[in-house]
């Protein structure tokens, strides 16, 4: 069964600690106006998909704790808006790519 996010005006995505054992789906990138996906603490495998380099109002990302093996690197300098990126015990390997941020001191 697919999931589908029709809630395209959602601002805040928080499904930690709920069992969850699918891929995050293609269509995730669908929602252009989030700001958080916290994720953390399930059971969420395969592939980070390329689509969430479209949320680009996107601040705060948590998926630690997870089956997670890669992606998200190639598409995160599109991520303008980040300030919090969790990844922690996950599996992830591959190739680490450049990744280029403006960063600000405040």
């Amino acid at each position: 069964m697919a999931i589908k996010f029709l809630a395209l005006n959602l601002q805040l995505l928080d499904l930690r600690s709920n069992s969850i054992s699918r891929e995050i789906p293609e269509n995730i990138g669908n929602l252009r106006n989030i700001q958080g996906l916290l994720l953390s603490g399930n059971q969420i495998e395969g592939v980070i998909p390329k689509s969430i380099g479209k949320l680009s109002k996107m601040s705060d990302v948590d998926l630690s704790v997870n089956r997670i093996v890669r992606g998200l690197l190639e598409t995160i300098g599109n991520l303008t808006a980040l300030q919090n990126l969790e990844l922690s015990d996950n599996q992830i390997n591959g190739k680490i790519y450049q990744i280029q941020l403006e960063i600000s001191f405040r």
